[in-house]
């Protein structure tokens, strides 16, 4: 059973701020898709958990914070950044 995903304005303008920069425009489609899909898939078994019942998760070279409600098959994405890589 998949769940649900919704993205919050701030989360989707986050995204396409990071969308807008050329160097980064394929790497930003690519990870948002592949996080999308784990989340649908799995979301309460993806990433790690840390407090206030948030958890996250990282699909270079995106970090995304999420809620997951489970009974409710629905996940809420606040908050997307951009990270360098070591």
């Amino acid at each position: 059973m998949s769940f649900d995903v919704m993205w919050t304005t701030a989360a989707e303008n986050e995204l396409a701020t990071l969308w807008l920069n050329p160097l980064l425009r394929l790497l930003v489609t690519e990870s948002s898709g592949l996080l999308e899909e784990r989340l649908v898939r799995n979301a309460a078994e993806e990433g790690e958990s840390r407090s206030q019942g948030t958890r996250i998760t990282f699909e270079p070279p995106l970090g995304m914070r999420f809620w997951v409600n489970e009974e409710a098959r629905r996940v809420l994405v606040p908050h997307i950044w951009a990270y360098r890589q070591r």
